[in-house]
């Protein structure tokens, strides 16, 4: 099966997290006969997600204290990046360990478990 996916969609570049695929257009399409499909080989899970969001949300406005001025207000400084995806992934941590203490993250079973029980419905429902 891999030789005749390699056949159909040649990898035309890519690296380890990315794979870049050229795809035939039907011919009688508009436009080229061609095009490409990018194809992730990596994925963020939701803790992943979630340090992401906050890395977004973030970016602009995280600060550490840095001193004082000359009349004696507080200096802030932005966090370098390093310390903004530090402190993401640590409250990322936290914040999943207590989605499970709390119950809020919900099994979810192998995707061939799930095209099993559909076809089972299918099959009692002759």
């Amino acid at each position: 099966m891999k030789d005749v996916t390699e056949r159909r969609y040649p990898k035309v570049s890519g690296n380890e997290m990315m794979e870049i695929l050229a795809v035939r257009r039907p011919p009688y399409s508009d436009g080229p006969s061609a095009a490409t499909m990018n194809h992730l080989l990596k994925v963020p899970d939701a803790r992943a997600a979630f340090a992401m969001a906050c890395i977004e949300r973030w970016a602009m406005v995280a600060a550490e204290l840095d001193g004082e001025d000359s009349a004696g207000r507080s200096r802030l400084r932005r966090m370098t990046p390093n310390e903004l995806v530090d402190h993401a992934c640590e409250v990322s941590a936290i914040a999943f360990a207590k989605f499970a203490n709390r119950g809020w993250l919900l099994d979810q079973p192998p995707f061939a478990d799930i095209v099993d029980a559909v076809k089972d419905v299918e099959n009692n429902n002759d």
